[in-house]
C-alpha cells in the first residue's frame, strides 16, 4: 500500500484473524489514512498519500523511511 497501490483487505500472505484485520483496517480507515472500496464482496485500501502529505508535509515519508530502515538492519543483523 506505500508504494502507491492498491491492497486487499483479506491479503493471502497475512496469518492474522479477520476480526483483527477489519479491526485494524477500520481504525486506519476512520483516522483518515486510507480510502476503502467495495468490489462485490472484495473489499480494496489505498493509502491516501497526498492528503496525508498536504496535511502533515514529510510525516509520511520520514515514517515509511524509517521502516525500511529498521527492515533493512534487521535483514543484515541475521
Amino acid at each position: 500500500m506505500a508504494s502507491g497501490g492498491e491492497v486487499s483487505c483479506s491479503p493471502e500472505h497475512l496469518d492474522v484473524p479477520r476480526s483483527t484485520l477489519s479491526n485494524h483496517w477500520r481504525i486506519l480507515r476512520e483516522a483518515g489514512l486510507t480510502l476503502t472500496r467495495s468490489e462485490g464482496k472484495a473489499r480494496y485500501m489505498t493509502l491516501r498519500r497526498e492528503e496525508l502529505e498536504a496535511r502533515f508535509p514529510g510525516v509520511l515519508t520520514a515514517i515509511l523511511a524509517s521502516a525500511s530502515d529498521q527492515a533493512s538492519a534487521s535483514r543484515t543483523s541475521r
